[in-house]
């Protein structure tokens, strides 16, 4: 692309979202159900888990209320962060001889794409570089 590196913070926070009533709501469904038949555990698909609450419910231990969670991408860096920082970005520039992305280019509205955060027309270079979409 270009002689730029951006420094970015990356971390997972919970996503749970409340409704009006105050309800939690989960964002996907439980990918794996435990089964157990005697003294041994099965960890199976939730499909077929599904199928085998249909005929033998008491088998099926519900899932952990565990909550969903969703990456956070910032580039504001906390003070505890901006030493460490500082140390990667003369690494780059000692290594490379890049220079930091410009936050006006990072800024630049990329037209025909969408990100998983973005719709489309509206997604910036920075959505681009920092989507699970590709």
């Amino acid at each position: 692309m270009v002689p730029y590196y951006v420094i970015y913070r990356s971390r997972l926070v919970d996503a749970v979202e409340e409704t009006e009533e105050g309800e939690a709501l989960r964002a996907t469904s439980p990918r794996a159900v435990t089964i157990f038949v005697h003294d041994t555990v099965y960890v199976l698909p939730a499909w077929v888990g599904k199928l085998i609450r249909l005929v033998r419910p008491e088998l099926v231990e519900p899932p952990p209320e565990e909550p969903e969670r969703r990456q956070d991408v910032s580039f504001d860096l906390s003070p505890d962060e901006q030493p460490y920082a500082a140390g990667i970005a003369e690494e780059i520039v000692a290594t490379w001889g890049y220079e930091p992305m410009p936050p006006e280019v990072g800024r630049i509205i990329v037209p025909d794409v969408a990100t998983d955060s973005r719709p489309l027309g509206e997604a910036t270079l920075y959505d681009c570089l920092f989507s699970d979409d590709w």
